[in-house]
């Protein structure tokens, strides 16, 4: 019998959100205007719903909607911009594919 893994709360969600939150100054990290979301740079859908690596911090970051629409085509930005404000290491998978990609 297969076993589902845990899911993550709605609390544990809520204080990933606020750690984020306060760490952006609830603003976007791309354009400074005031966030209305929480990005995920790696996307749920590259990992399992409960993945470590979706729900670390580095890989969360404030936005405002129209760079959160736009995350997927600025993604890169978003690590770069991640690695300049708060030194993050996205040397490792899945975060280094996309550094990669570039070139």
């Amino acid at each position: 019998m297969k076993v589902k893994p845990k899911i993550l709360t709605k609390a544990a969600t809520d204080t990933l959100r606020r750690e984020v939150a306060v760490r952006d100054n609830s603003l976007c990290i791309l354009c400074g205007q005031p966030a209305v979301d929480i990005a995920h740079i790696v996307p749920r859908s590259h990992g399992k719903k409960n993945s470590v690596t979706i729900w670390q911090l580095k890989n969360l970051a404030c936005s405002c909607r129209a760079c959160h629409i736009e995350t997927r085509a600025q993604r890169i930005r978003f690590l770069k911009r991640m690695q300049e404000l708060y030194a993050f290491d996205y040397s490792m998978q899945p975060f280094a594919q996309y550094l990669i990609e570039e070139g």
